[in-house]
């Protein structure tokens, strides 16, 4: 898995979906050092020995987050309003998660994943 194809997936894409994307991915990589990117489920995935830490995709007017895990959006404080599942979060493009949210979820996952 490569950085080129996630700049492929980039590439679809314009306007504000983008800009929040690029912001997401540069701060997703600075909290995941070790994490290699690439696609998965046609999505940028992160994974750390091969096991996905975190997804995203952009939409229409969100960025969708998926931590591969049900169980990783109840664990985490601080998403309050914003639209999630058991699975998804969604980010506004205007509403950005804060750093230590994105820690949080990031910490969440490793450690259910002992990684």
């Amino acid at each position: 898995m490569a950085s080129s194809e996630v700049e492929r997936y980039l590439a679809q894409f314009g306007g504000l979906g983008l800009d929040a994307a690029t912001r997401l991915r540069a701060r997703l990589l600075e909290l995941v050092p070790d994490g290699e990117e690439g696609i998965s489920y046609g999505m940028p995935v992160i994974k750390v020995a091969g096991k996905a830490i975190v997804g995203w995709a952009i939409n229409k007017a969100h960025i969708g987050y998926y931590p591969h895990s049900s169980l990783v959006l109840d664990k985490v404080s601080g998403l309050d309003g914003y639209k999630k599942s058991k699975g998804a979060l969604q980010i506004p493009f205007d509403r950005p998660l804060s750093d230590q949210v994105l820690a949080e979820l990031i910490g969440v996952r490793r450690a259910m994943l002992e990684i």
